[in-house]
């Protein structure tokens, strides 16, 4: 079964990569947050992934990418 993220991967704060903009990684999360009701597999990595929304890095942003590609693989699983 494919993860929606890198069980390995550790997130913080100040990671030393680049910045991204805040409101388009706020919509996504907000957008995967109302996803979560319907698709329960993804809950864990967007509660954490929505930690860091006062300090987005492009890592971050990467991983949430991810989480949306993971998404669209699996449109055809039911719940």
């Amino acid at each position: 079964m494919n993860t929606p993220v890198n069980l390995k991967e550790k997130f913080c704060k100040e990671d030393g990569a680049d910045k991204v903009e805040e409101g388009v990684y706020r919509s996504l999360i907000g957008c995967l947050m109302y996803l979560t009701t319907t698709r329960p597999d993804i809950i864990h990595v967007v509660s954490l992934l929505s930690r860091f929304m006062h300090c987005v890095s492009e890592v971050h942003f990467k991983a949430t990418k991810r989480i949306m590609r993971y998404i669209k693989g699996t449109l055809n699983y039911g719940i």
